[in-house]
């Protein structure tokens, strides 16, 4: 992106990348659910996970504005990424159970 000058192609690019990574993530922890079951630890602490739909869909709108207006799509990949920095208290109290 940056040999690019933020041009819209290669940033919408990156934001489908950081897109499909978080929808990996969100398989993945479907499947470690219907294998360990909705009482395990990783259950309880994934079952209704709001931060990782949230960021799906503002990845998903990131992509779009991407391609309208680069710089605001990177604010949006910013905005995602701040919300993952804040730790959530509810994963660590599932694993300390």
């Amino acid at each position: 992106m940056g040999q690019n000058h933020f041009e819209a192609n290669p940033t919408s690019l990156y934001g489908v990348v950081l897109f499909m990574a978080a929808l990996a993530f969100k398989i993945l922890v479907h499947n470690v659910i219907r294998n360990e079951g909705k009482d395990s630890s990783v259950g309880k602490a994934y079952s209704n996970d709001r931060k990782l739909n949230i960021s799906l869909l503002l990845y998903f709108v990131g992509i779009a504005l991407s391609l309208l207006q680069p710089l605001l799509g990177l604010l949006i990949y910013l905005v995602v990424a701040l919300i993952w920095f804040v730790p959530d208290k509810r994963i660590e109290q599932a694993f300390k159970e």
